[in-house]
């Protein structure tokens, strides 16, 4: 039985999933104030390029989005457009817009202007597809796989939710002659929970979750009231499940830094005895297989071929932990049988065959390492903890790394020192004084809403 953990700092909201001591999932989101995938903006067109048949569409942030038009678009500069967020990149300062709205439930999602619905490949039974569509009210409806297990009211219910959010936004739109954000993304903790738990705990299309641990600090409970309004939505049921901490810093106090900390870690043991070793660069990620204290069976070969398919097994959870992307070597330990390498391809593709991402297994090349394939999604998991030294190209920890544990310790002086008048220098001793002034410049924002949250003053 799973257990959602979620830890809700000040740089970032984080949820970590743990099933039976181990961590099978981790959600990382930013509370930074960058526009957000699936934000909603009122912009105006500033620059039209024919020759591309896109624009750049003003949406009152720092920086402009590129909108992709198609040859008949009749948009020039000046004109007001109604956009969403498609992908956001804050670092190079890119954003990719859409003219497609469209706003996710947990079982449907409503796209303005959609002739048709659109069913998941995973809804393969003729009569359920019937179902749903009968008590769609309109078209405009993309089906998601767990709505064949949702009742009809409640899809009734749902759908009827997202078309008067989607009248409110154009509305919003109408009424309104400004540019800049109209209606924000869901958070993407709360949209993990949504799509990951519920009443409707069936067909492996839920998780069974024995509670939900969260913690407030001082007085704020905003996000407190945002997870039971959530909750409630699904299933008053939930609430039960719920189990506030008060002033507690719940990765630390349940272990989950601790596992994170493995995550980060180059080497993977395995409980069986074979470890990996992976290597990640700004080009690819290579993975290398030994056999550790894994001494296996009468013969070498039976050996060796025992301790890859444990490790294939082990890469397939560490690429979805990790959420590798790019180009992925494997270098498995030789093997002679032409079978047993191709067994291992088939553990890797059904291994991630479970992968929302787009991936592919290419063969063995003629160095006999195993190539793979994953689509980028964004920075990966591990790129909030590690950035890229650009000295010597080697691991260094992130500043959103240090900034969490900035709180931690402010946490640590405020609720178990009655510390209310903090120095950087003494809570960050391993740095040099150099590096805390740095770190303070840098996080300057970050240490003004510790200050508030916690009520305390933060000086270098």
């Amino acid at each position: 039985m799973k257990r959602y953990y979620i830890e809700d700092f000040v740089n970032s909201r984080k949820l970590a999933v743990m099933d039976d001591g181990d961590l099978v999932d981790l959600v990382i989101e930013k509370n930074d104030a960058f526009v957000r995938i699936k934000d909603i903006y009122a912009g105006r067109v500033e620059r039209v390029l024919p020759g591309m048949e896109a624009c750049f569409v003003d949406i009152g942030s720092d920086i402009s989005g590129y909108l992709k038009l198609g040859q008949s678009s009749t948009l020039k500069v000046g004109d007001r457009v109604l956009v969403q967020v498609k992908k956001s990149d804050k670092e190079n300062k890119r954003l990719s817009l859409d003219l497609e709205i469209s706003l996710t439930g947990r079982g449907l999602v409503y796209i303005g202007g959609l002739k048709k619905p659109v069913f998941s490949k995973s809804i393969k039974d003729s009569s359920q597809r019937s179902r749903i569509r009968s008590i769609l009210p309109s078209p405009e409806y993309l089906v998601r796989t767990r709505a064949q297990y949702m009742l009809d009211q409640d899809l009734i219910k749902e759908a009827g939710i997202l078309e008067r959010d989607y009248q409110d936004v154009l509305d919003s739109f109408k009424k309104n002659r400004r540019i800049g954000l109209l209606r924000p993304a869901q958070s993407m903790v709360l949209e993990y929970v949504g799509d990951n738990i519920g009443a409707d705990q069936d067909e492996g299309s839920s998780d069974e979750i024995d509670r939900i641990v969260y913690s407030v600090y001082g007085i704020e409970e905003d996000f407190n009231k945002d997870l039971r309004a959530y909750l409630k939505t699904i299933s008053s049921d939930l609430l039960l499940k719920l189990d506030k901490k008060k002033n507690t810093d719940i990765f630390e106090a349940y272990g989950i830094n601790t596992r994170i900390g493995r995550l980060l870690s180059k080497r993977v043991d395995t409980e069986q005895g074979p470890y990996i070793i992976i290597d990640r660069t700004e080009a690819l990620n290579i993975i290398d297989v030994n056999t550790g204290s894994f001494v296996g069976y009468s013969d070498y070969e039976t050996t060796v071929t025992m301790a890859n398919k444990i490790a294939a097994k082990e890469i397939v959870r560490q690429i979805l932990m990790r959420d590798l992307s790019g180009i992925i070597l494997v270098d498995f330990i030789d093997m002679k049988d032409k079978s047993v390498r191709d067994s291992l391809i088939d553990i890797i593709n059904q291994g991630l065959s479970v992968d929302e991402r787009k991936f592919k297994v290419h063969g063995y090349t003629r160095l006999g390492l195993l190539e793979i394939s994953r689509s980028r999604k964004s920075k990966s998991i591990l790129d909030y903890y590690e950035d890229i030294d650009p000295k010597n190209l080697s691991r260094i920890k992130s500043l959103d790394s240090v900034i969490d544990e900035i709180e931690r310790r402010v946490q640590i002086e405020v609720y178990h020192k009655q510390n209310y008048d903090i120095k950087l220098c003494d809570i960050l001793y391993e740095y040099r004084l150099v590096e805390i002034e740095e770190i303070f410049k840098s996080c300057q924002g970050m240490i003004k809403k510790m200050e508030v949250r916690y009520n305390v003053n933060i000086e270098k």
